[in-house]
């Protein structure tokens, strides 16, 4: 009885022990393994009004890229600038 006690008590020890370490190993080996940032920054990119990092645009005045939802909108299109969204206009 003291055999199993000691074994139930031992074991205890040991998997409180091992969850801790589990843990603390996932969080500092997370950003290595799964990248789920950048999927969920490319899912929520979709939304109106949110800007995406990845997502380039090129300016129909200058021809500069920029990122995607930075820039000025004027006549369904997207500007780099203000000067580039007049000038734009003008045309």
């Amino acid at each position: 009885m003291r055999f199993l006690l000691f074994t139930a008590i031992v074991f205890g020890i040991f998997y409180f022990f091992y969850s801790k370490l589990r843990r603390f190993l996932a969080q500092i080996f997370q950003p290595l393994t799964d990248n789920e940032d950048t999927r969920a920054s490319t899912s929520r990119s979709r939304e109106p009004g949110r800007i995406n990092k990845g997502e380039m645009k090129q300016c129909p005045a200058c021809g500069v890229y920029f990122p995607a939802g930075t820039g000025k909108k004027s006549k369904n299109l997207e500007y780099c600038s203000d000067d580039c969204a007049r000038k734009g206009n003008d045309k």
